[in-house]
């Protein structure tokens, strides 16, 4: 499924369109093919640095599901999770406003938005 998404991000991204994914990409070489499908100049990584127990408070039902053995390979319950070491943003999950800031200065930097 990331795959087709990563592929119609890379389609709205030829016509103009900013995309912007979430996605557990648990390993970095799926997080290398996403790169590849999209784009290297236009994919940007970004890093939502929340541990475990953040999660499971964030989404209480999906843990609960993979401990009582109805989910299979969540990352970091049942499946490892690779924190990526080259990401272009690392965010905090409860420092919203440094996080928009950081975005915003990240896009324009980088010149993608906004537009000059």
């Amino acid at each position: 499924q990331m795959r087709r998404v990563a592929h119609i991000s890379r389609i709205l991204n030829d016509q103009g369109i900013i995309v912007i994914c979430s996605f557990i990409a648990s390993e970095e070489h799926l997080r290398q093919q996403l790169k590849e499908i999209i784009g290297n100049e236009r994919f940007h990584l970004i890093f939502m640095d929340a541990d475990l127990d953040y999660c499971r408070a964030n989404k209480p039902e999906l843990y609960e599901k993979a401990e009582q053995g109805l989910l299979q390979y969540l990352p970091g319950v049942d499946e490892v999770y690779e924190k990526p070491e080259n990401a272009q943003l690392c965010f905090k999950p409860m420092a919203m406003t440094e996080n928009i800031a950081l975005t915003m200065n990240y896009l324009q930097q980088h010149k993608i938005f906004p537009l000059d």
